[in-house]
């Protein structure tokens, strides 16, 4: 009973005010500190005066050079670096990162992954298979696709069979483009007429 008469807060207690919300008060008060006296609006903000003093002190800022150098990478990244990549080309703690790219409102661009389907190529077919993909003999079960691969000349198409017998593949065509005739001439490779 003795704190709460005086104002304090018992020993192992926090304060229902959180320190962070202190600087964005401290900033509210120096707004309005033209108009009424200082005083006044720090016991309204329920602000200590020592806190509204620290938050606008002028020192300059310790991570200044720090964050230059964070927005010059995330630039020359083309802001898709995020905390962890920026972290590691700058050899900093991750947590040094997180909180430089949140102080500066620096996110990571997350690309859409491009969802390509044919509007000419044929329908769906049956699934056969039922997720059986044992086979007692060679050449009962064949499984096909095409993988896009992207490499410096562009991207390049991959088309194999493999026989579910002994995993083994039969045949595979490439092509820089996924058509029709990559898929036939893997067939033809496959089982010729």
């Amino acid at each position: 009973m003795l704190y709460a008469r005086r104002g304090r807060l018992p020993k192992g207690v926090k304060s229902p005010q959180p320190k962070a919300d202190r600087k964005g008060q401290s900033q509210t008060v120096q707004t309005l500190r033209a108009q009424h006296p200082l005083k006044y609006l720090l016991h309204i903000a329920n602000l200590p005066k020592s806190s509204f003093y620290y938050h606008h002190q002028d020192r300059p800022d310790p991570d200044a050079a720090d964050k230059a150098l964070l927005v010059e990478t995330y630039r020359r990244h083309k802001g898709r670096y995020g905390q962890r990549r920026i972290a590691a080309a700058l050899d900093w703690n991750r947590k040094k990162a997180a909180r430089l790219m949140k102080q500066l409102e620096l996110k990571a661009l997350i690309r859409a992954k491009k969802a390509y389907r044919h509007p000419a190529m044929g329908e769906i077919s049956e699934n056969l298979l039922k997720r059986r993909f044992k086979a007692r003999k060679p050449n009962e079960k064949w499984l096909t696709d095409v993988t896009e691969l992207k490499g410096k000349d562009g991207k390049l198409y991959l088309s194999p069979i493999l026989d579910l017998f002994n995993r083994e593949i039969v045949a595979y065509a490439m092509s820089r483009r996924a058509d029709s005739e990559m898929v036939k001439e893997m067939l033809e490779k496959a089982a010729p007429v």
